[in-house]
């Protein structure tokens, strides 16, 4: 919300689940409060984070060499280890030394952040479940205290839990349950989320779930009497991301994910499987060992 609204200056904590957005970034000592002052603002540039802010400059440079553009300096930034961002004065740009700034008039500080964090997602199949893999992140909260040595052992008590939703990868050989539905994220660390029952249909295996639909609904209004015709009209259409059960009928379904849906039952349209070499092979795009 402040993020949004040019006249919010910052937000403070005021009580349990309650904050308030502020008009000023005059900061005063309050006792049990925290604020957050909004600054400028922030953009990913070579695999870092840079906080803009206008009428400050660096303290110090780490030379009086100038640069002609800002991705120049700001490549030369992250190459020189006492550079803690860039100064921009008239159309010259200006290695900081380290993060200390002062006020100036005329000038802009890109301030180095942290590394810009690169999510990835991955899907498996193990003990009939599909699993969700998503990286860097964790589960909020631990099912259980229980720590397994290996993933598919984790997988393995995960699928036989209904109250299991997922395992988080905290280290090496160091996997515990998840429960709920919160996420946070932690550089290094990987999670498996239960997507869904999976079986095999038509060459191709599917993630069922009940209780949920396809992200983008419908792909056509033609009605199929039963599941096998569905999933054979789904399997040889590049645009059918699955097959929605509703009211005792089949119907293709489009979209890339699932979301929640009163009386739907849906099937999502996984991957391909091939047999070849007395093995059967399950086809995956854009997917990485793990």
């Amino acid at each position: 919300a402040c993020a949004s609204n040019s006249a919010c200056k910052g937000v403070t904590y005021v009580s349990a689940k309650k904050f308030q957005l502020n008009s000023s970034k005059t900061r005063v000592t309050t006792k049990g409060k925290i604020c957050w002052v909004k600054r400028g603002k922030t953009a990913a540039y070579k695999s870092f984070y840079w906080t803009q802010n206008t009428g400050y400059k660096g303290q110090e440079y780490v030379s009086t060499t100038s640069y002609s553009s800002l991705a120049a300096a700001q490549v030369k930034c992250l190459a020189t280890a006492a550079c803690g961002g860039v100064t921009k004065a008239s159309s010259k740009y200006y290695l900081n030394n380290y993060h200390t700034l002062a006020s100036s008039s005329g000038t802009s500080v890109y301030i180095k952040g942290g590394e810009k964090i690169e999510q990835v997602t991955v899907y498996l199949s193990y003990k009939s479940y599909t699993w969700k893999m998503r990286s860097p992140w964790q589960f909020a909260a631990k099912l259980t205290t229980k720590k397994y040595t290996s993933r598919n052992a984790a997988l393995k008590a995960c699928a036989s839990n209904a109250k299991c939703m997922g395992i988080s990868k905290a280290g090496s050989k160091e996997y515990y349950l998840g429960k709920g539905t919160a996420y946070k994220p932690g550089k290094g660390m990987k999670i498996f989320i239960k997507y869904g029952a999976m079986s095999t249909y038509g060459g191709y295996s599917w993630t069922y779930k009940s209780g949920y639909t396809m992200s983008k609904g419908y792909l056509t209004t033609t009605a199929y009497t039963t599941k096998a015709k569905a999933l054979t009209a789904c399997k040889g259409n590049s645009k059918c991301k699955g097959v929605i059960l509703k009211g005792g009928k089949y119907y293709l379904g489009k979209g890339d994910s699932f979301k929640s849906g009163s009386g739907y039952t849906t099937y999502k349209k996984t991957s391909e499987i091939k047999s070849l070499n007395d093995y059967y092979w399950t086809v995956y795009s854009a997917l990485i060992p793990l």
